[in-house]
């Protein structure tokens, strides 16, 4: 009796990987099997090296509530991100950090610095005038981006371009489902800047 086409489709990966796993085995490999990303495990393999401020603390999965929540199909940690922001070839760290006593939460970058521990710029602070949960961060690829101003939701500001021309990775900093702006590495000031990109 033959297969039918539909089921032979889904047989052959499978075989295939059966295969290719006992062809690694008989040759010595190690097989290393990914879990699926959770907060816990992502804060594990993540935060060994990272101290945050004093005050503030890493979100844990209490913390999921609201937009969290609601996007967390779109957006499983939208609390943190990492990236080479200031262009020395080294693995820097973006997040959004909780108060201690739950008043308040920021926005921090630690920049690598092989050998030394990284280096904590605060981007941005807020003082609950609104939930955590309301924003959120993702990586943004290099590229050419219109910004708010260019947008014409408001005339431009000196230094604010109407296309910002990201030469590496930053940080798309939202305001979900209504605003968002990019923070990127100003090689020019050292240091970070904020663009609005929508209002």
């Amino acid at each position: 009796m033959k297969l039918s086409t539909s089921i032979a489709s889904l047989l052959i990966p499978v075989l295939t990987l059966i295969l290719t796993a006992c062809q690694n085995l008989s040759q010595g490999t190690n097989l290393v099997v990914k879990a699926p990303a959770t907060p816990a495990t992502h804060k594990a393999n993540l935060t060994d090296k990272i101290i945050p401020p004093q005050g503030y603390r890493f979100p844990t999965e209490a913390d999921y509530k609201d937009d969290w929540v609601a996007f967390r199909k779109e957006l499983p940690v939208p609390f943190h991100v990492r990236g080479d922001f200031n262009g020395d070839q080294q693995t820097d760290d973006a997040w959004m950090l909780l108060r201690k006593d739950n008043l308040g939460w920021g926005l921090f970058v630690f920049l690598a610095q092989p050998g030394r521990p990284h280096q904590i710029i605060k981007v941005e602070e807020n003082s609950m005038d609104l939930n955590p949960q309301f924003m959120g961060i993702d990586l943004i690829e290099p590229g050419s981006y219109e910004t708010a101003c260019g947008k014409g939701y408001w005339d431009c500001q000196p230094r604010e371009p109407a296309v910002l021309k990201l030469k590496r990775e930053a940080i798309n900093y939202i305001a979900f489902e209504t605003a968002s702006s990019i923070v990127y590495w100003d090689d020019e000031i050292q240091q970070f800047v904020q663009i609005a990109t929508s209002d």
